[in-house]
This record gives C-alpha cells, structure tokens and sequence, in this order.
C-alpha cells in the first residue's frame, strides 16, 4: 500500500456470519460517471480486476433512464463489494447518485464492502459537497425548484429535496470511508494497489482457516509484517520459532491470508514434519509446492532431488510467497526452501519451527520469537472456548477461570483444549481437572520435542524440570558437569527448541513443560516414588526419607515443603540410593542421633541444618561439586574430605559448633570458601593460605578468631574479614596479590595496624618488598581503629580503586591531598567520622561523598572552590552533610563576607553557585533552616505528619525547549524527638503527561543516624538525563506539564515539613538560572541571583491565587487537567 491509499477502515474485519453465507453473483460493483472516466481511468481499473481473477460488474450493457433499473440495483445487491469512483462530474448524475444511496445502504444491510476512489477530487469537497460537487447539487436544487414552477406538484419538489438532502448525507457518508486517492503519480501503480487490497478482501481462494477465536492474533501479524517487509526488493527468509502450541502455525496462516494478494503465487506447506516421513513425502510436497504457486498448472516430480531443479527453473522469476509449517529437519528445507536463489526478486520465505538451530543452520537470520499471550488475551481465550459465558460466570466460576489461565501460562494450546474440556461442566469437575495430571492432548503436543532429544538432553530437561528451573545459569552448568553429562551443550539445544529460556542469566521454563518433565519421572514407577529417578513433591519425600523405601533408582531429592516439616533419619533413610547425585534440602527440619551412609556418588549437596555433628565416616564423595552446610551441627568433616578432586565450592556459614578449617590442600579446585558467622572458629588452617585456585574468602563474624595464616593465593579476589572482632593483625602477605579486588575490614575493632611490606622466599633467604594491590576497587575499613591511612597510596591501586570506605574511623582527623591520585574514585565513605576536620579536593570521577555526623569538620575544598566561583569546579552528584553544622557555619559565614548578604539570603545564593558549577544532575542534604525556601522554591506545599507522599504540577511554558533545562528539587525535614532511627529515604516520581515517555525516579537513602535540626534535601535533575532510556532520549514536545510525587514518607521517625519545585535554565552552554519570564541572563551576584528565583509576576496555584495570565509554575493537585 503507498501514499496514496489508506487502511480500509471502514470495511468489516472478517465477515459475519450472515455475510459469509451469501451467494455472490460478483465480486465487485463498479460506480463511476462514464462521460469522466470510462475510456481511462475506470477500464483500466476493471481490466485489471478482471486479470486478478476478480468478478467485475461494469454497467455498459444497461440502458440509462430517468430512475436507476432493477438490474443495476440487483448487480449492486449481488456483489460482495463496490468501488465508487468519485470524479470531477460524478456528483451531477442523479443516476450515479442513487447507485451510491443505495451502495451504502447494502453496506450497512449485507456487511458489503465499500471502496471509495478519488480520483483527482479532494474527499473533503466530497465530504463537504464544496467545488463541483457542491455546484452539481445546487443544480439539482435548482432544477427540481424550476421543475416546480412548471409542474406545481408541491409534493414532488418535497421528495425531490429530501433526495438532494439524502444524497448529501450518503457523499458525507462515503467520503468518511477509508479508500484510495489519487492526485498526479503513476495510473498504473495506483490501480495495481488497488486492486491488491480488493483482492485481499474478495478472493477466498488464497485465504485458509487460521482459529475460531482469533485472540491477540493482530498484534503478532504485524510485528512479523515489519519483519517480512514486503516493499523491498530482495528475496527474505524470516522464520518463526517457538515451542509446540504457542501458536507459531495460527500466526502463519494469519500473516498468510494478509499478504498472498501481494504476490504472484502462494502456498502454505502445513504440517511438514509428519508429511515428509512416509517415502515420497519430500516430493509430495514438492508437487504441492509447484501446483498451489503456478495456479493448478499440474507439474509431477517423482522423486526430491529432481524436484529441486523444477523449482529453481519454475519459480526462480516469480514473485512468491511460500510459509514451510512445522519444520524440524534441514532436509526438509534443503528439498523446499533450499535458497533464496531459488525464487524470484521480492519473494519471502516463511518458515516456522520448535529448533531454533535448523534456522540458524539455514542462515535464516531473521527469527520471530512467538510470544505466549499476555493474561488478559489468555482469559479471552480461554472463556471463548468454554463457550464465551463471561459474562455469566459467577464468582466461583471467575476465579477458577482466572487459576486455569495462570495454569496454562499464555499457551494457546493449553487454552483451548482446558477451555473445551470444561466447557459446561460443573465447578466441582473444574477444580478436579485442575487438581489433576496434564491434559493428555497438551502433554502429547509437548512431549513431541522432548521425544526428538538424544538421552544426555533429556536428563539434562528432566533435571531443570525436577530441581533447577530458576535457579542461575552458572550454578547449575558446574553441578550437571560433575554429574558427567554435556549441560553447555543440553541447554543450548533445550533453549533452541524452546524448552527452557534464559533470561537475565536464570533458567526459566513454561510450567506446563516442567509438568511435562516432572509427568515423565512420575510414569518411571506410578505408584512407588522410591522406584523413580527423582524425587521432588514432599509427600513423597517424606515417605521415601521416613520409610527409607529408596533405591539406586533415585539420581536426586529435593526436600521443599509447603511448610516447615519434620523429618526423623534413620539409618535406612539413604542406605540404599547408591546413585543419588544430588541432595536439596530447602526447608526441611531434620533431626536424628546418625547416619551411617551417604552415597559417595553425591555431587551436589545442599543441606542447611544438617543435625549431625559428623558425616558418616564411609562418606567419601570423590565427585562433589559443591557442598553446602549452612546452620549445621557440624564440629569436623571426616576423613573423606581429603581428597576431593571435583569440589569448587564449600559453605559452613553459621555453623556454630566448628572451630576449625579442615585441610584443604587436597581440594585443589576449591574457589569458594565460606565460613561467615562460624562464631566459634579458632583455627584456620594453614592451606587456606596457600591455596592456588582460591577465588572467594570469607570470614565474617568469626568472634573468637584471632589469627589467620599467611596468605599466598594468588588468585584470590575477595577477602572478607568484616566483624573479626579480636583479629589483631591483617593476615601477612606472602607473595604477590595481583588478583585482590575486594577487601572487608569493616568491625575488626582491635585491627590498629595494616601490612605494607610483603615477606619472600629468594635463595633460601627471607626478603621483604612494598606491598602491592593493583587490582584493589573496592576497601572498607569502617569501624577499625586504624590510626593511620598513608598505607593507602603504597598500594599500587591509584588507577582501581573505586570505593573507600573509612566510616566511624574514630582516629581520622584529616585525609591527605594526594587522594586526587587516585583517579577512578567514585564513592567515598566517612560517615561519623567525629575528629575530621578537613577534606580536600577530590578526585575528578567522585559521584557519591557520605560525610554525615562529621561534627569536627570545618572545611570541605570541594564545596568552597564552588562557592567561591572557580570554573573548574564541579558539584558531585551525591553529598550527605547531615549534621555538618560546623562545615555549614563555615560556609555560610564566607558567603556573607563575601556578598555583605542577610542570613536568610545564604541559601538562595549557595544553591545558585551549585546550579552554575554542575553540567549534570546533583542532590545534597545539610543542616539548614527552610522558613527562606518558600522564597526561593514559589511552587512548593507543606505536608502533615501522617502524609504518605506529596504532590506537585509544574507545566512547561509554549515553545519550551527542554534540552539544556532540568527541574530543581528540595525536601524540609527534622526530627523532633531528637532520636536515632534507621531511615529508608524517601523516592521521588517524576511523569510527564505525554505518552511512550516513561516516570523518571530519584531515590535519596539515608544511614542509620540522629538529626537534631532542620535539614534541607536539595536537588537538580536535567530533562536530557530525565528522558534517557535504552540508549536514546525521548523528547517530549511541548508544551508538556510534570507531575512530581514525593512518596514513601511515612516509613520511618523524619518529620517532613514541605516540597518544593521550579524550573531550571541555560541561558547557553555555561551558566544555570531558575527560570524567570523575560528570559534575560543574570550574573552571579546576589541581586541576580534573586532575579532567577523570583516568582512574584507568575500565579501560584498552590495558594489558590486567581489571574488571567497562566502560571508556568503551577502546583495545583489537577488529576484532569494535563494528565492522562
């Protein structure tokens, strides 16, 4: 379709019943004035539509009169649609006129279609009767008002007019339908597009049955449309890939029926996996191929290899569309679709499959992911199949409708047969179906994929089916390699035959399909879950485990119960599961006195609150993988974890009976090492030290240990000694820690000292050399008694580090100058730090200072370069300087020195000199009074001590450009009680009232601390950063109006007392200003500064004012108005 012709809207989408049902004498009415058009335009059209195999009615063969015949008016009842051909004249035919009354009466009566063409008219002087149109009726009126004066039959002139008056309204009529307009371009290719969009309509032929309820069918069309682009000139291949009865085949057949018109041949291929078994099969359809695209022209191939030639000779000039359903070997698409070589310029190949790998192997680059229906769409569906009683369904109905649609999890197929299943049954046998197995006809389409998997694939989707469906991709590739099977290679054919999905790293899989898998283990023994491979319903595990009814059946258990349960052990509960791989006890309470076996062919075992203060002493699991023992009894591991050649991972976290590390020097691919909390451990051993492949260590709240061994790992890459709290030196480092990117130090009061030398080993002789970290990015201190930080800068981690944590260091008075070293600095902690006095300038890439409750400080470089107006100083995004009333004074004191200003006045000028130093957006808190905020923010309200949120309206003033403006922001609060209070912060919305522009949030997060003043939250947010999603900006186009919500304000001790908002300028490049009307640039100076926050010429809606001028600040709470 181009330029010139519009969506039919105003044909009925698929016809009704009673339209389908009539018997058409033509397909098409042709309506046109003969003296305009019928040499040219008009047997153009009708020789084309008659070429397209279109039934055309052309009324050259029936005499004219004074009234339109009972044959003109028969051909136009008898057709399925008609084409008005409005030209220059047509309007001054009364015999053209009543064809067109009566073509849209049997539009609106026979569901018949119409298809206005303007052809060189505007539809508007059709619409509106104006130019010739509006001349040829005045010369009706005219004519019949003369006709009068002859005749003086008075009610003949009446009929006359309420003729004219009728045919108004039918030109009115037609003209609001939607059709095809032609001014000045090619005839030809206005006539062809004409012709293609009849013909998609009238031809039955080329259309086949897609579903009886057609339920978000529209939306996934076109989003294969764009896919397919059928304007283009080049022959595509775009396949549509999904698991079985998500509906890939109904998206076809639809896209099919919408496009065939288009092109010179078509034929839809359905169901060519089981058609191309039997012997023949490929040629078959072949055959099928050939006779549905050369229109019935018989061509019989005898077997596939010959077949390929006949293709490539017989469609390698034709323009095609072929969709090859159901696909699920590359032989089939090598003897069909072999290449796009084969067919002709502008062809499109569709091809839909459950392998997403026989697409890639095709080089079918393009691949439509079908999409499972969202839960409105499902709950049509399915209430459409259970024989459409929406609105009828009582309550109980409706909410078992509602669980049946989550069951089926937006798969059509599931859908239709639950629909169909239940439809007029009872609620009782509607909560036994769904209480029940799988339906036997979904199970059976769905099993057909697993069915096709080799052996290895099929564990690997019955264990994800069993145990691992959401867990993360790289826990579970490791278990399954120790559990010897292929899972890189498993998950990548399960993903392509789209058994499973991974997003965001975790596996995901339909429920239905984890129905399928867990259907498959339970068939293994129906009636003895002993007997089965895997255990993972709880009844059954409580008996298996009770009972101890197991066998080497048994590969895995997961014990996960509705709630907590309690399970009693015995020696017979794991005796005989000499081939249980793994073990997942989730909640389970397990006790008993012990265990004398454990399978030693375990690789994953994971068992929280184990009760046992020993592992059997048979248990030698010389394939673990990972071991995972948290809040166990466990005082020792026993002599079967020397060994252990496969074991990456080892967790004892909150065991709090073990008081020493067992040797790892035997567990040579040991990565992670967790012993956080084991609050009686006393010893490490000394290969922890030592260990090579040592990824991850952690010992955080170990209460009573005091020394660790020296540490050797070159591979290390966290060290986590947080809370050690009689740890009196950091571990000695024994060789290079090139690896060491993280370090936790934070609690470990009696560490006073931290290493700067490393001790080597060179020729038998102890040497020793500057410590180096030059991967260090991130070190937290807080809360150690270190009495000096010069180590810092002989690290070696000047270019890495990104964050420094030195809160509470009670013995920190000042930070040196050469912290602008270190350049990649991001985020800098020194919250209660009470004897800081001093910061100096910081390092370029800072984002984030926390420097609350340092009551000592009195200068802060950063901030007075600010203030004092130096150009190249630049505000941080993130400065906490709550309770800072010192630094604050400080500050204040030079600003009034400085500008001769009232002390009311200060605030206005330092958030003036903030705008002027920040390219970007920035938020900072610090004790302050807020009375002077009133002024400086005009649009602002108090709120009450119980409000959960407040809201403001700021709208945007004509012709606003937004590009280089942003919002300022503030926030009043105190805290009455004077009391220390953990404070989650508050969150800021931002909505513009435009659509496809999404809210942008702001959230300000507080630490645990008292605030025994007033404080101020002030804030700048630039547009440009405000509309920044997914790589692009999306401008809104004014004028626009912001609604800015302040939320969650009641979810902790603050009081807050007021919000404010105003507009923020550029008058260029550099300098800032709150936005005032007449636009003029100010300079820094306090009157100017005034200027840009003054707002007495504007209406402020917030204290009820009334003008007739319209504020551009307004904050009235106006749910209508500009929003939608």
């Amino acid at each position: 379709m181009d330029s010139n012709t519009t969506q039919l809207l105003g044909a009925p989408s698929p016809p009704s019943s009673s339209s389908s049902t009539n018997s058409w004498t033509h397909d098409v009415f042709l309506s046109f004035r003969g003296e305009d058009t019928r040499y040219n335009f008009t047997d153009h059209l009708h020789k084309n539509l008659v070429q397209k195999g279109i039934r055309t009615f052309i009324d050259d063969e029936l005499p004219r009169g004074e009234e339109i015949s009972q044959a003109l008016l028969d051909a136009i009842e008898g057709s399925r649609c008609s084409i008005v051909v409005f030209s220059e004249n047509y309007a001054s035919s009364k015999w053209c006129l009543d064809e067109l009354v009566h073509i849209i009466q049997c539009g609106k009566s026979k569901q018949q279609m119409v298809w206005p063409v303007f052809y060189k008219v505007d539809p508007s002087d059709v619409r509106n009767q104006r130019g010739s149109y509006g001349e040829a009726l005045n010369n009706h009126e005219r004519k019949f008002k003369e006709e009068k004066l002859t005749n003086h039959d008075e009610s003949k002139f009446e009929d006359n007019m309420k003729k004219v008056l009728r045919w108004k309204e039918t030109l009115t009529e037609a003209a609001n339908l939607s059709g095809s307009h032609y001014l000045e371009s090619r005839e030809t290719e206005f006539i062809q597009n004409i012709v293609n969009e009849i013909s998609l309509q009238v031809l039955n032929d080329t259309h086949i049955n897609v579903a009886k309820y057609q339920v978000g069918i529209e939306a996934r069309v076109r989003d294969i449309h764009k896919a397919l682009d059928v304007d283009g000139n080049d022959v595509r291949m775009v396949g549509i890939w999904g698991s079985g009865g998500i509906g890939k085949t109904t998206v076809a057949k639809a896209v099919y029926n919408s496009l065939a018109h288009v092109f010179e041949g078509s034929c839809f291929l359905e169901n060519v996996r089981e058609r191309s078994i039997p012997y023949g099969g490929l040629a078959d359809l072949q055959n099928l191929l050939l006779y549905e695209i050369l229109r019935g022209k018989e061509i019989k191939v005898t077997s596939a290899d010959k077949g390929i030639n006949v293709i490539k000779e017989r469609l390698s000039r034709k323009k095609v569309l072929v969709i090859v359903d159901d696909v699920d070997h590359l032989d089939q698409l090598n003897n069909l679709v072999g290449g796009c070589d084969w067919f002709g310029l502008g062809s499109r190949i569709i091809i839909t499959t459950r392998d997403k790998h026989l697409l890639t192997s095709h080089q079918v680059s393009i691949i439509y992911k079908a999409n499972k229906l969202n839960f409105g769409e499902s709950l049509d569906l399915f209430i459409s199949w259970n024989g459409g009683r929406s609105k009828n369904l009582d309550d109980d109905y409706v909410k078992a409708a509602e669980t049946v649609v989550k069951h089926a999890q937006g798969l059509p197929l599931a859908l239709k047969v639950l629909g169909s299943h239940l439809c007029g049954r009872s609620i009782d046998e509607w909560h036994d179906a769904l209480d029940g197995n799988l339906h036997s006809d979904i199970k059976k389409t769905l099993k057909i994929s697993y069915d096709a998997l080799e052996y290895s694939v099929q564990e690997v989707f019955l264990d994800i089916a069993c145990f691992f469906k959401g867990r993360k991709v790289y826990d579970v590739i490791p278990t399954l390699e120790g559990c010897d099977l292929k899972p890189k290679y498993a998950i990548k054919v399960l993903v392509d035959k789209a058994l499973i999905n991974i997003e965001q790293g975790t596996i995901g899989m339909h429920d239905l399909l984890e129905e399928l898998g867990r259907g498959i283990v339970y068939q293994e023994s129906p009636n003895e879950p002993g007997e089965r491979s895997r255990l993972w319903f709880h009844e059954d595990v409580y008996r298996v485990l009770i009972e101890g009814t197991g066998t080497n059946n048994i590969k895995g258990i997961i014990a996960k119960f509705p709630t907590p349960d309690d399970i009693c052990l015995s020696d017979d509960s794991f005796s005989k599961m000499k081939n249980l791989r793994l073990f997942i006890n989730v909640n389970a309470r397990f006790y008993g006195d012990h265990m004398d076996y454990l399978s030693n062919e375990l690789r994953f075992l994971h068992w929280p609150g184990c009760p046992f203060e020993t592992l059997p002493s048979t248990f030698n699991p010389r394939k673990l993988v990972e071991l995972h023992m948290p809040r166990s009894r466990l005082s020792q591991l026993g002599e079967g974890f020397k060994r252990l050649q496969n074991l990456t991972s080892m967790n004892f976290e909150s065991c709090k009976f073990l008081t020493k590390t067992p040797n790892i020097s035997g567990i040579p691919n040991l990565q992670s090492l967790n012993l956080d909390f084991c609050t009686s451990l006393v010893e490490v051993h000394p290969s922890v030290g030592f260990h090579d492949k040592l990824v991850d260590l952690r010992f955080e709240s170990c209460h009573n240990l005091t020394l660790f061994p020296i540490i050797k790992s070159k591979s290390l890459e966290v060290l986590n000694l947080e809370d050690c709290r009689r740890l009196e030196t950091f571990p000695e480092i024994g060789g290079k820690m090139d690896s060491l990117r993280h370090v936790f130090l934070r609690g470990s009061r009696k560490l006073v000292t931290f290493p700067n030398k490393v001790k080597s080993e060179v020729l038998g002789s102890a040497v020793s050399h500057p410590l180096a970290l030059p991967s260090l990015e991130e070190f937290i201190l807080e809360g150690s008694n270190l009495s000096e930080f010069n180590f810092l800068w002989t690290l070696d981690c000047v270019s890495t580090l990104s964050m420094l944590d030195l809160t509470r260091c009670d013995f920190l008075v000042s930070i040196p100058e050469s912290i602008t070293k270190f350049l990649n600095l991001r985020d800098l902690y020194l919250h209660g730090c009470k004897r800081l006095r001093d910061i100096p300038e910081l390092p370029p890439k800072i984002v984030k200072l926390e420097a609350s409750d340092c009551v000592s400080l009195e200068r802060f470089s950063s901030l007075s370069n600010i203030l004092k107006g130096k150009k190249d100083s630049q505000m941080i995004e993130l400065v906490d300087l709550c309770n800072c009333q010192r630094l604050c004074d400080n500050l204040a004191r030079d600003l009034t020195k400085k500008q001769n200003i009232l002390a009311k006045e200060q605030i206005t000028l330092f958030f003036d000199h903030l705008l002027s130093s920040r390219k970007h957006g920035f938020q900072v808190v610090f004790p302050a009074s807020f009375e002077a905020l009133s002024t400086l923010f005009r649009c602002h309200k108090d709120v009450k001590e119980h409000d959960e949120s407040c809201e403001l309206l700021i709208e945007m003033p004509p012709n606003f450009k937004c590009q280089n403006q942003g919002l300022a922001l503030y926030a009043a609060l105190e805290n009455p009680q004077n009391e220390r209070r953990r404070y989650n912060g508050f969150l800021t919305k931002i909505s513009v009232n435009q659509p496809g522009v999404v809210p942008h949030f702001i959230q300000f997060d507080y630490h645990f601390r008292k605030i025994g003043s007033g404080h101020v939250w002030l804030c700048y947010i630039r547009f440009r950063e405000m509309f920044y999603r997914d790589d692009q900006i999306t401008w809104p186009q004014s004028p626009f109006a912001c609604r800015v919500n302040f939320l969650k304000l009641t979810l902790d001790s603050q009081r807050f007392k007021s919000f404010g908002i105003h507009l923020v300028m550029t008058q260029d490049d550099e300098d800032l200003s709150i936005f005032t009307e007449d636009g003029e640039s100010e300079s820094n100076d306090l009157e100017d500064a005034n200027e840009r926050f003054d707002g007495d010429n504007c209406i402020d809606l917030c204290e009820d004012e009334q003008d007739s001028e319209r504020d551009y600040f307004s904050c009235e709470d106006n749910e209508d108005g500009y929003f939608y």
